[in-house]
């Protein structure tokens, strides 16, 4: 089921961002940092920490990507649980959100994050990342279509408090431990 939505968020990704950016290994890692950073803030998280912390990270050997992602998962779950919250729903929950938008507003915002320099394209892709077949990007356009109801719960506009108690700062600390692998690995070679 979860590999099954992962190959979907990936053609999502090629969909809206291009085979290029959703294939790009340290691409991936800079969004889930964003991601990571958003959800510190949401949580309240301090700046100034926030930078020690990644003095600290960094000042540290690298990890193997396989074990920080999954760190990620296994911190993920335990925040879940601690919030009383299924981090599968909410996964699903947001995905959900994200298909009810349309792929040209997500393309516009990666096109102002990476003129603002959050790009990473001199970086090889992931030769091994999944191949996105045209007709699965045209069922996913398809499917954004087709979708036009949706519980409250699944409301974009509605209040993203139960999402920010799914994800709290510690998270933060994998993120940045994963982009750290990525980014050493990548002028590494």
């Amino acid at each position: 089921m979860r590999n099954q939505r992962q190959r979907e968020v990936h053609e999502w990704c090629a969909a809206a961002f291009g085979v290029e950016h959703a294939s790009s290994v340290p691409q991936r890692a800079v969004r889930l940092l964003e991601e990571t950073i958003e959800a510190y803030q949401a949580a309240g998280g301090d700046l100034e920490m926030a930078h020690r912390l990644l003095d600290f990270v960094f000042r540290h050997p690298v990890g193997s990507l396989n074990q920080e992602l999954g760190g990620i998962g296994l911190t993920l779950l335990a925040l879940a649980q601690a919030a009383g919250l299924s981090a599968d729903d909410e996964e699903r929950r947001e995905f959900d959100r994200v298909l009810k938008k349309p792929l040209a507003w997500f393309h516009a915002r990666n096109e102002a994050k990476n003129d603002a320099g959050f790009e990473v394209n001199a970086y090889p892709v992931n030769r091994g990342a999944l191949v996105v077949k045209q007709e699965n990007v045209d069922k996913i356009r398809a499917a954004l279509k087709a979708r036009t109801k949706y519980a409250a719960c699944n409301d974009p506009d509605a209040p993203a408090a139960t999402f920010d108690r799914v994800l709290g700062w510690s998270i933060i600390v994998v993120a940045i431990v994963l982009l750290s692998v990525v980014f050493w690995a990548a002028i590494g070679s």
